[in-house]
């Protein structure tokens, strides 16, 4: 008898994805209400964060409490604030500001079981359209790109690419991104060519 055969039946995998379900739903509802641009704009209270976002204070009280264990609020005095990552990444205005790119996402894998069924992508993120979501998707990068440089050097090195091994090396980076992968070759030799590629938004 197999291993998988002889184990015991369990809820366990079940129960994981419920409570990574139920987080990504909470976060999800909190976009959509757009309660950090609320809560940056000076909405701390709980009061305040339900009537400017048109909530009951009951409903809010909830979502509100259920982003503190996230790590997407702090509670305080019965007052909320942001954390560094929902200030950054979730507040509108911000040119770090990518919340409205994750939704695409998330909202596209709500239609999962169609694209099963037919076979057939939802959401076409190819088209010349795109570009404001892909730069949106980018712009964490403007905070996170120092720590993507080691990775990045440690994979051209894995790949025994520098400039002892074929110096004045010509790239071209399709769909760059934050173009960190270029960059470091091309700060690690000098006589490098780089040219990096994607919509004009995501270059900018």
């Amino acid at each position: 008898m197999s291993e998988v055969e002889s184990a015991m039946p369990s809820t366990e995998i079940l129960e994981t994805l419920d409570w990574a379900g139920m987080e990504y739903m909470v976060v999800k509802t909190a976009l959509e209400l757009d309660v950090f641009t609320t809560i940056a704009a000076g909405h701390h209270s709980l009061e305040d964060v339900a009537r400017t976002t048109r909530c009951s204070e009951r409903g809010m009280r909830a979502l509100l409490d259920a982003l503190c264990p996230i790590g997407l609020l702090a509670k305080l005095d019965n007052h909320y604030y942001l954390t560094p990552s929902s200030e950054a990444f979730l507040v509108r205005g911000v040119a770090t500001y990518c919340a409205d790119a994750y939704l695409t996402w998330w909202q596209s894998r709500e239609r999962l079981t169609e694209c099963v069924r037919t076979g057939q992508a939802n959401l076409d993120l190819s088209s010349r359209d795109r570009g404001g979501f892909w730069s949106m998707l980018v712009a964490e990068s403007l905070i996170t790109w120092p720590q993507a440089v080691d990775p990045a050097r440690e994979m051209w090195q894995t790949l025994g690419v520098d400039v002892t091994t074929r110096p004045g090396r010509r790239l071209l980076d399709v769909a760059c991104g934050s173009g960190v992968k270029g960059f470091v070759l091309a700060q690690a030799d000098p006589t490098a060519r780089v040219t990096a590629l994607d919509f004009p938004q995501v270059l900018e």
